[in-house]
């Protein structure tokens, strides 16, 4: 049963609304509740950890994983060779950050950070595992199962923060609490998407790809574009930022889909 555009249309940008306004508000009340029960200097020290692991997420897949978004066979046949090169990258990315972690700390005046660096950065590993998971979830615009992972991380994040730092754990606390929320949201991400991070390189398939696609073109469609700059049919978003990977003739999602991505942008605008 194909669901009518309008309803589809709702339904979407209710589920990402809900998603957007939870997040918010729990993050505002756990932020209340952490201000109360950890010192300025360990939210300093958190800081410095996460600038770091921000850096790293902004790259660490080398954006390899859009490619699952716009694979015209079955998606899950490139999901072995993405997860490779996403794990591959981001242990590579690890390591530098496990080495460079004391000179980094030290410079951003907190050398008492290197630990909840090399913690907390252990999320670029999990990060990197669920890469293809994440896509597929994109591709097939599950807003439902995307729902259920984020807030899943929130409660688990929220809940190991919290308890650590009322046991006095400081600034290790909030590294220990996004781990432990990160980890088990993946594994509920896995789970939903029916798609675990088995890694694998299949070059012949990725070559007959290239041949019939003529994906030797994608890494040009890799420029972030602002949503009301977005030609009429895209193919692949991210929340806050648009990435054109190709076009697809109009269907009965591809147009409402723009629409409500563009309504969630400014839902989400308005929440923030």
């Amino acid at each position: 049963v194909v669901m009518p555009q309008g309803a589809l249309s709702s339904n979407l940008l209710g589920m990402s609304f809900l998603n957007t306004l939870i997040g918010r508000v729990g993050t505002l009340g756990v932020g209340i509740v952490l201000a109360r029960l950890l010192s300025p200097a360990d939210f300093g020290v958190y800081a410095v950890a996460l600038v770091t692991l921000n850096a790293m997420l902004s790259f660490n897949e080398l954006g390899v994983s859009l490619a699952l978004v716009r694979w015209r066979t079955d998606p899950r046949a490139i999901a072995p060779t993405i997860t490779t090169i996403s794990l591959l990258s981001s242990a590579a990315l690890y390591v530098g950050a496990w080495f460079a972690a004391p000179a980094f700390a030290t410079t951003l005046g907190a050398p008492n950070a290197v630990g909840v660096i090399r913690l907390l950065c252990l999320a670029v590993l999990i990060d990197g595992s669920t890469a293809a998971a994440a896509q597929l979830v994109n591709r097939e615009f599950r807003q439902g199962t995307q729902l259920v992972v984020d807030n899943c991380n929130l409660a688990l994040t929220c809940t190991t923060t919290i308890s650590l730092a009322v046991a006095g754990f400081g600034p290790w606390s909030l590294a220990w609490g996004a781990l432990v929320g990160s980890t088990l949201s993946a594994l509920v991400l896995f789970r939903l998407a029916a798609l675990w991070p088995l890694p694998g390189f299949d070059r012949i398939t990725w070559q007959v790809q290239h041949e019939t696609t003529d994906s030797s073109k994608f890494s040009h469609w890799f420029a972030p574009r602002g949503l009301e700059d977005l030609p009429e049919r895209p193919t692949a978003f991210s929340n806050d930022t648009a990435f054109l990977v190709g076009t697809a003739p109009r269907d009965e999602v591809a147009a409402p889909c723009l629409r409500t991505r563009r309504a969630v942008r400014v839902a989400h605008d308005g929440v923030r």
